[in-house]
């Protein structure tokens, strides 16, 4: 699910795309992937600086305490069988993770059948050639390490970001499993470098989620900027699941 890692005052770029940069579709996915998704209540003023104009996070005035609006920080790490690399080619062992928030994207950006959208801030990508078309154009992106699993219904994962920080989730205890109904279509933005976003096409299906609570230590680096560096408990989710029918285009230009 990616993240200008560093200084928070800076910001995203406003520029437009320069014209010399042609807009370009690429394909991409991740298949057979164990994955654990954290969830960190933030206040909406920690993430807004992050996000693109026009965006907003996504709050819940119910959460925290004594209803006091709350927004989310997400970090996930996948490990997968199998992703597809940019001209539709499998690629073996395929590790990946991010840090994003939920949004509310301008109308402009909305579409026809979607209903989740995030800002992806920082991105962890193993495929080297994917890696390297990413920090062409602009993109945040890492490589590192990931380990995802559970043992007697014990779930853990670790995501180390070169560069970018990272996290450990240990100690998940789980409740029963649930299998996913409808699939579920979102989209993701990334502000580039140099100007203009990245838009991310994604099917997540054929999930399996258990949901649990479990300790969360974030390294240094964005996620302990956004929600700071102890250890804490966290609720996260986890299980098995499937993002293709997916591509990435950049760039996308800002609303008007």
């Amino acid at each position: 699910m990616v993240l200008l890692a560093g200084c928070l005052s800076a910001g995203p770029a406003v520029e437009e795309p320069s014209a010399a940069f042609r807009e370009q579709t690429h394909l991409w996915g991740l298949v057979d992937c164990a994955f654990v998704i954290v969830r960190l209540p933030v206040a909406p003023e920690a993430v807004q600086p992050l996000l693109p104009p026009g965006f907003t996070p996504v709050v819940s005035g119910s959460a925290g305490v004594g209803g006091v609006p709350t927004a989310e920080f997400h970090v996930d790490a996948y490990d997968c069988r199998h992703g597809i690399a940019f001209d539709g080619s499998p690629v073996a062992f395929q590790k990946y993770g991010s840090f994003y928030v939920p949004v509310v994207p301008p109308q402009e950006l909305r579409e026809p059948g979607v209903d989740a959208y995030f800002v992806k801030l920082d991105t962890l990508q193993s495929d080297e050639n994917t890696r390297l078309a990413f920090a062409a154009a602009g993109l945040p992106v890492h490589d590192g390490g990931v380990e995802v699993g559970a043992g007697l219904g014990i779930w853990k994962a670790e995501l180390t970001m070169d560069g970018g920080g990272g996290f450990v989730l240990e100690n998940g205890v789980v409740g029963p499993p649930s299998a996913q109904g409808a699939p579920l279509p979102f989209i993701e933005f990334t502000p580039l470098a140099g100007g203009g976003l990245a838009r991310w096409h994604a099917r997540l299906h054929d999930a399996t989620f258990v949901e649990g609570a479990g300790l969360f230590t974030p390294s240094p680096g964005l996620a302990a900027e956004i929600a700071g560096g102890d250890q804490r408990p966290v609720q996260f989710l986890a299980g098995t699941w499937n993002l293709d029918e997916a591509n990435v285009t950049f760039p996308v230009a800002w609303p008007s």
